[in-house]
């Protein structure tokens, strides 16, 4: 498989473009959280628009609209102008439709890593938000232990005997504050050993260290305490508690303290969840085609000097060439199923735009490594669970791939018209000639064609690809029909319109099996043609 083949020309990848995707550090981030959200107030079935035989309803223009670009609902219209972009993608789609790119390798694989995605955000609310629940006497203990502000102050060594002669020390009579000054130095002052807090920030933040804390007074400290790092005595060396409250003030509070008690026991239930899941599975990692990645990864992703710094052609565990890895071998063995180099290979190729593997040293890069077979591991798992309960069949989960697919064959069909594009030496300096008042150095003097060649080149392939995608829509306009609902359009009310100070916000889903934006919305490019 030619595993180029998901570098696509001009718009998928820019569709579905996302920050950096995090590190993830609680399986909860293994699902999405962020749901389809539709107004209740609109009937998100209603038809606004029909184009050829797609219909746009009233829900995908809202969700289109409230988390698309703002540049629209600067303007005047605001509402009427979207609808009539989202038109235009509509009919590029039908377009691509027409032309069979709905079933090309690009578009089904992304289609199919969106589906996944959709599918695990209902894995989750089904598996696991629907079994926590947050009580009413836990959110009362909640707000009391919010209001109990305490400072703590401890003393830390890497030695057991150290952290035991200190216990000594004070049981004997010694006191806490003169054990806790003798650590510190000029590099080490007494804030970095101390933590003024809450009991309740304490009990979501470090469950194990609130465990011990709140058995104690103020005054009093803790027998040893061993975690990864060392050893501590822990003291509270102050408190005080809140005082009254308004009712407002409480009210806050309460709905403050169950929004996070409920995504501390989200992120509880989620870990016990996908460890469950891990421990079903019983993955097992191969060590030969472990190693061909590390030689072929680090061959792909470092520099040349490093790569070969690193020695890391010693991991070419039985394969003759770095460059072509075997697709077959096996990468892992699972209870549901083999996995194989290829497998992995596909799944990183249409993320590997959000994934940095470490490289402060051959240790950390093969750990990143690790660590990124192990992610797709997991999203794997949890897909095919998420497939055999048959979430793929839901209702909404269809409507959203819909919505999707419109998106990513319209971006696909923009790639066919970009791909068209011819640009010749003569075509530029033809350009550079009409629009040379368009290169100019800051005095004003003009800029030579070689020196504004780049630029030329950028500004012609720009030009002509807009007059081809007008030239398109166009056509196509004569070619499908299309109907407005305005009664319906009127109806929908959106959160800002006709605002020229309206702002842009990007929604992105970074967690979840798939990162990308967050729905799809129009172009940000429709800005240059208005």
């Amino acid at each position: 498989m030619n595993h180029q083949k998901y570098i696509i020309i001009f718009s998928i990848t820019v569709l579905l473009s996302a920050q950096p995707i995090h590190e993830l550090t609680s399986a909860e981030n293994e699902f999405s959280q962020h749901s389809m959200w539709i107004d209740p107030e609109i009937d998100h079935s209603a038809i606004v628009a029909r184009v050829g035989e797609i219909d746009i309803t009233a829900g995908e223009f809202y969700i289109n609209y409230e988390f698309g670009p703002a540049f629209f609902k600067r303007a005047s219209d605001s509402k009427r102008r979207y609808l009539n972009v989202m038109i235009y993608e509509k009919l590029l789609a039908l377009d691509g439709y027409a032309h069979g790119l709905a079933l090309s390798p690009q578009v089904q694989d992304m289609l199919a890593a969106i589906e996944g995605d959709l599918m695990t955000e209902q894995l989750f609310r089904d598996d696991v938000m629907s079994h926590v629940n947050v009580t009413d006497k836990e959110i009362a203990e909640g707000v009391d232990k919010n209001n109990q502000h305490i400072t703590l102050q401890w003393i830390f060594t890497h030695d057991m005997q150290a952290i035991i002669s200190d216990r000594r020390a004070l049981d004997a009579g010694a006191s806490f504050d003169s054990l806790f000054v003798m650590q510190l130095d000029d590099s080490l002052t007494a804030d970095k050993r101390s933590l003024e807090t809450t009991r309740f920030k304490i009990q979501i933040d470090n469950p194990f260290l609130s465990t011990i804390i709140d058995t104690m007074k103020v005054g009093t400290y803790s027998n040893p305490i061993n975690v990864k790092d060392g050893w501590y005595i822990v003291k509270i060396s102050a408190g005080w508690t809140n005082a009254m409250q308004t009712e407002s003030e409480l009210r806050d509070q309460r709905y403050e303290i169950e929004r996070k008690l409920f995504k501390h026991k989200l992120d509880r239930q989620s870990d016990s969840y996908v460890h469950k899941m891990m421990l079903d599975e019983n993955p097992i990692i191969k060590r030969a085609a472990f190693d061909n990645l590390i030689n072929y990864l680090g061959k792909q992703t470092l520099r040349p000097e490093k790569y070969d710094a690193w020695n890391l052609a010693d991991y070419m565990n039985g394969s003759n060439d770095s460059n072509a890895p075997d697709l077959n071998q096996l990468l892992a063995t699972c209870q549901s199923g083999d996995v194989t180099v290829e497998d992995f290979l596909d799944w990183y190729n249409m993320r590997k735009d959000y994934f940095h593997f470490e490289n402060d040293s051959r240790d950390s890069f093969r750990n990143s490594l690790e660590a990124t077979i192990w992610k797709m591991l997991r999203n794997r798992f949890l897909i095919e669970r998420a497939r055999q309960q048959q979430l793929q069949n839901r209702d909404d989960i269809q409507l959203q791939k819909q919505w999707w697919l419109d998106k990513i064959v319209y971006a696909a069909m923009k790639d066919e018209i970009a791909a068209t594009i011819d640009v010749t030496d003569e075509q530029l300096q033809q350009f550079y000639q009409e629009n040379q008042n368009d290169y100019r150095c800051q005095n004003g003097n003009f800029i030579s064609f070689d020196k504004a060649k780049i630029n030329v080149k950028s500004d012609y392939i720009r030009q002509a690809y807009m007059t081809k995608m007008y030239r398109q829509i166009l056509q196509l306009k004569n070619q499908y029909p299309i109907e407005i609902n305005d009664d319906v359009l009127a109806q929908i009310q959106v959160s800002d319109e006709d605002n020229p100070k309206a702002i842009d916000v990007y929604f992105v889903k970074k967690g979840g099996t798939f990162p990308h934006q967050a729905h799809p919305t129009i172009d940000w490019e429709w800005r240059s043609w208005f």
